[in-house]
């Protein structure tokens, strides 16, 4: 399992964001701390800090550094740099701090749980390789993010109230077999967001007709690591949850439909060899609409997902998510 990171600002612009997850997956990857890093690259632990948390967009050398200290092709990430440095940024130098998720304290109404827990407005859209894979953008290598339709937000507006509703009715107490059963979960799902790094980076390189056999072979691997999260979690005791048949089933589709997009992207990749060897542009086959397709299925399932966890982990003092985090 990878750190335990801070969301990333949501105004930090697609490239920025693509950008600053591979770099967490390729650290998470080395096991490397930033202590680790700091020495390697003889660049301060504070300036990792604000680079691997979106505070401020990384420097040229210090990303050639971190490469070579990684033993990663520099090429492909200088790439995201450069469409980082020329994203706008909405008139701002850098993004602002963003201060890591608190969980709700338990002893707070269950309510305010759950309005801690609505999900965030809608992002702008991102490129095509955005939601990506099981879910968004590419990180460490895995993740993406296709935008969220409408019609999805609204889903998450009536999920929102329903828990609000059974929250309030269940009362304010959560029982240690509850908060046994959530620690357990909360477990599974801090490994979802390494999974998305990769499936975004993996997309990522496919549009840019660069790495192609690896990124075809990431993708096989995410899928293998997304059908063994629907393992662990149909293993997973939960019927002490609030809500838990509506967010085992939730998890369920979104992990699934994660594991089929990976599949569908690595024949893309598979495909698009000779049509970027001839023309420089990833090949057009129905893998890649299939793909997208899947992604937006497991985007809508992990949004109710985030929904339903986040009333628990409210409940219990748990880690709440986002929907890109799953």
């Amino acid at each position: 399992m990878g750190s335990q990171w801070r969301p990333l600002p949501e105004e930090l612009p697609p490239p920025a964001r693509l950008l600053t997850e591979r770099l967490r997956a390729l650290k998470d990857a080395d096991a490397l701390s930033l202590a680790d890093i700091a020495t390697a690259t003889h660049y301060s632990r504070a300036s990792w800090e604000r680079w691997l948390n979106g505070k401020r967009l990384i420097t040229r050398a210090a990303l050639l550094g971190f490469a070579e200290a990684v033993g990663a092709d520099a090429a492909p990430l200088l790439l995201l740099l450069d469409r980082a440095e020329s994203a706008p940024r909405g008139g701002t130098v850098q993004p602002e701090p963003v201060e890591p998720t608190e969980p709700v304290p338990p002893n707070l109404p269950a309510v305010v749980a759950v309005v801690v827990a609505a999900p965030a407005a809608p992002a702008a859209p991102a490129a095509p390789a955005s939601e990506a894979v099981g879910g968004a953008a590419p990180t460490a290598r895995r993740g993406r993010r296709l935008p969220r339709p409408r019609w999805a937000l609204a889903v998450g507006c009536c999920v929102l109230l329903a828990v609000a509703v059974a929250v309030l009715a269940s009362g304010p107490g959560a029982s240690a077999s509850e908060l046994s059963q959530g620690r357990a979960l909360s477990s599974l799902l801090n490994g979802a967001a390494d999974n998305r790094a990769v499936a975004v980076a993996a997309v990522v390189d496919i549009e840019q007709c660069q790495n192609l056999r690896q990124a075809a072979a990431d993708l096989d691997r995410m899928a293998g690591l997304h059908g063994g999260m629907v393992g662990q979690l149909a293993r997973l005791s939960t019927d002490r949850l609030p809500q838990h048949q509506a967010l085992v089933a939730d998890l369920d589709q979104g992990w699934q439909a994660s594991q089929r997009a990976d599949q569908d992207y690595a024949r893309w990749a598979q495909d698009s060899e000779s049509a970027c060897a001839r023309g420089h542009r990833p090949a057009d086959t129905a893998w890649k609409l299939q793909g997208d397709e899947a992604s937006a299925a497991a985007s809508a399932a992990k949004q109710s997902a985030a929904v339903l966890w986040n009333a628990i982990a409210g409940r219990n003092g748990l880690a709440v998510i986002t929907a890109d985090q799953l």
